[in-house]
């Protein structure tokens, strides 16, 4: 505490965020410049319009892959290998 009696704490704004269930008020700092705390979007960056190249985009896209399951490439491989199945049913069927 300082000679006025008020601590540093008390002096940032308080992030504006409410809780849905229970409606009370969220009691950390705001992030200077914004009304709400970290933890409720305040230190993501504004006005992030994503990249602006194509190596940027083609880099957003591949950045996040994991195991690529779910990857365009692989369904393909996929529904190639269900419709070979089912033609190998049916050839089978018919002998």
């Amino acid at each position: 505490m300082n000679e006025g009696g008020t601590n540093f704490v008390d002096t940032l704004p308080i992030c504006q965020a409410k809780s849905k269930r229970s409606g009370v008020r969220c009691k950390n700092c705001a992030v200077k410049g914004r009304r709400v705390c970290y933890i409720h979007g305040g230190a993501t960056p504004r006005h992030n319009t994503g990249p602006k190249t194509r190596e940027g985009l083609h880099r957003q896209h591949t950045a996040n892959l994991k195991h690529g399951a779910y990857s365009k490439e692989s369904k393909e491989e996929r529904q190639q290998l269900a419709k070979m199945v089912k033609d190998a049913k049916n050839f089978i069927s018919c002998l």
